[in-house]
C-alpha cells in the first residue's frame, strides 16, 4: 500500500486503496437527519426562488431591455471580478476546520482579513475597469450603477466565508431563513421603489447591494453568536493566512471551471448559432440551473457531518449519502421534464416554447450534480487540491470541445449534451478521487440504499422531528 502525500508533500496518514469501512450503527440516525436537513434547507431555497422571480418580473417590466441590460452588465462584472480574485479562500478555510488545522473562532478572524484583503482590492479593480469601459462593456450603463455594482464585491465574499462555516457546524435553520428573507427584502425594496418613484437601474442596484450587505451582516451575527465575541475581528497569523492562500490558489481553477461550466455553454452558444437560439438557449440553461441549485442545497446538509465525523466515517458516510441522494436527483430531474412544456408555454409564452427540448436534455445533468457536490465537498478535506481543479478543468474543456462539435450539427440541445457529458464527467473524476485518497474501492464508493434500515431509524427520530 501507499501513502497518500498532502499538499506540502507529507504523508497524511491515509492509506490508499484500504478496505471500505462500513457504516457504525449511529449513521442511519445521521443520515437521515442530514437528508431532512436538506429537504427543509430546500424549502427555504424554493422561498428565495419565489420572492427572486417576483424580483425578476417587477425589475424587467420597470426597466425594459436597456435598463434591465445594464443592470445585469454591471453586477455580472462585478461578479466576475469577485470570482476571480476571491482566490478560493472559503474553500481553504473549510479545508482548514475539517482537518482540525485551526479552531472555528480562529477561521472566522482570518475570513474577516480576507474579505477586507480580497474585497476591497476587488472594489477597485471593478471601478476600474467598469468606468472608462462602461460604453463598450456594460451599455452604457450609469457610473452610480457601477460603482454600486463594484461595492457588492466584499459583502457577497463576507457572506461567503461565514456561510462556509456556518454550513459545516450545521447552522442550516438559521442559513436558510437568512437566504429567503434576504430575497423577500430585495423584493420589497424594488417594489416600494418601483411604486413610489420608478425604478432605474442605479435604484435596483443599490436595492441588490442593500440585500446582499444585510444578508452577510445577518450571516455574520449567526456566527459570532455561534463562536462568540471577538470572532469576526480582522486578526490573523501569518502561518494562517500562508497556508489558505497555499491551498486557496490551487483550489482556484476548480472554482472558476464550476462556476463557467454552464455559462460557457451560452457564450459558446451565441458565437454559433443566432441570436434568437442563443435567447432560447439562455432560458433554458436559466431554468435548468435553478433545478441544479435545488439538488446541490440538498448536498449542503452533508457538510457537518463531512467536517465533524472522524475521516474514514465521514467518507462513509458520504458514499451512502450520495446513494440517498441519487433517487432525490432522479425525482427531481424527472418532474422538471414532465412540467417543462406548461412551465415555459403558460409563463413565458409560446415563442420560447424552442427552449422545453434544450431544458429537458439538460435534466440527467442533476443526476451527476448529486455525485459530483457531495463527492467534491468530501474531498476538499482528503486530497491535494491541485487534483480537484485538473478533475475540474479537464470537465470544463470537455464541454468546450463538444459544444464546438455539436452546436453547429445538431443546435442548441447539443450545448445541452455536451453540459450532460461534462457533467458526469466532473461527477466520475470525483468519484475515482474519492476511491483513492477515502480508501474505498471503486466498486463500493456509492452505497445503494436500504430502505429498511432508514425507515427504522427515521421511526426512532420521529419524537424530535417536529421541535
Amino acid at each position: 500500500m501507499t501513502r497518500t502525500p498532502d499538499t506540502d508533500g507529507t504523508p497524511s496518514g491515509r492509506e490508499v486503496g484500504a478496505p471500505a469501512v462500513p457504516l457504525s450503527l449511529e449513521e442511519p440516525e445521521a443520515l437521515v437527519s442530514s437528508l431532512g436537513g436538506g429537504s427543509r434547507l430546500l424549502g427555504f431555497r424554493a422561498l428565495q426562488f419565489l420572492f427572486l422571480f417576483g424580483l425578476n418580473l417587477v425589475a424587467t417590466r420597470a426597466l425594459g431591455p436597456t435598463g434591465r441590460g445594464q443592470y445585469a452588465l454591471a453586477l455580472n462584472l462585478a461578479t466576475i471580478v469577485w470570482v476571480l480574485s476571491h482566490l478560493s479562500v472559503e474553500q481553504s478555510i473549510a479545508r482548514m476546520l475539517a482537518r482540525r488545522e485551526a479552531r472555528p473562532q480562529e477561521l472566522s478572524r482570518l475570513g474577516s482579513v480576507f474579505t477586507l484583503a480580497l474585497g476591497l482590492p476587488g472594489v477597485a479593480i471593478a471601478i476600474a475597469i467598469g468606468l472608462p469601459l462602461r460604453h463598450e462593456l456594460l451599455g452604457d450603463a450609469a457610473p452610480e450603477t457601477v460603482v454600486l455594482a463594484a461595492a457588492t464585491i466584499p459583502f457577497t465574499l463576507a457572506g461567503q466565508l461565514a456561510t462556509a462555516l456556518l454550513l459545516r457546524l450545521g447552522a442550516l435553520r438559521p442559513y436558510g431563513w437568512i437566504i429567503a428573507l434576504g430575497a423577500l427584502l430585495q423584493f420589497a425594496l424594488v417594489a416600494a421603489v418601483e411604486v413610489g418613484v420608478g425604478l432605474t437601474p442605479q435604484t435596483a442596484m443599490a436595492a441588490a447591494l442593500a440585500t446582499i450587505a444585510a444578508t452577510a451582516v445577518a450571516l455574520a451575527v449567526v456566527l459570532r453568536r455561534r463562536l462568540g465575541p471577538g470572532t469576526l475581528a480582522p486578526v490573523a497569523s501569518r502561518r494562517l493566512i500562508g497556508a489558505a492562500l497555499h491551498v486557496g490558489i490551487r483550489l482556484q481553477p476548480a472554482s472558476i471551471a464550476l462556476w463557467l461550466n454552464l455559462k460557457i455553454d451560452l457564450l459558446l452558444v451565441g458565437l454559433l448559432v443566432s441570436a434568437q437560439q442563443a435567447g432560447l438557449y439562455s432560458l433554458s440553461a436559466s431554468l435548468a440551473d435553478i433545478v441544479f441549485v435545488g439538488i446541490s442545497t440538498i448536498g449542503l446538509a452533508a457538510l457537518e457531518r463531512q467536517t465533524s465525523a472522524e475521516e474514514r466515517a465521514a467518507v462513509a458516510f458520504t458514499s451512502r449519502f450520495i446513494g440517498q441522494s441519487l433517487l432525490l436527483a432522479m425525482l427531481l430531474a424527472l418532474a422538471g421534464a414532465a412540467v417543462a412544456y406548461p412551465f415555459v408555454t403558460i409563463v413565458y409564452g409560446s415563442a420560447w416554447e424552442g427552449s422545453v427540448v434544450p431544458f429537458v436534455l439538460l435534466m440527467p445533468a442533476v443526476v451527476a450534480l448529486a455525485v459530483e457536490g457531495p463527492a467534491r465537498d468530501m474531498l476538499m478535506r482528503l486530497a491535494p487540491p491541485l487534483a480537484i481543479s485538473a478533475a475540474s478543468t479537464v470537465a470544463v474543456l470537455l464541454n468546450v470541445l463538444l459544444n464546438l462539435v455539436l452546436v453547429p450539427a445538431v443546435g442548441i440541445g447539443g450545448a445541452s449534451v455536451a453540459s450532460v457529458l461534462s457533467y458526469w464527467v466532473a461527477g466520475g473524476l470525483m468519484l475515482v478521487l474519492l476511491s483513492r485518497y477515502g480508501g474505498v474501492p471503486m466498486k463500493e464508493i456509492v452505497q445503494p440504499p436500504r430502505p429498511a434500515e432508514l425507515i427504522a431509524a427515521l421511526r426512532r427520530q420521529r419524537p424530535a422531528i417536529p421541535g
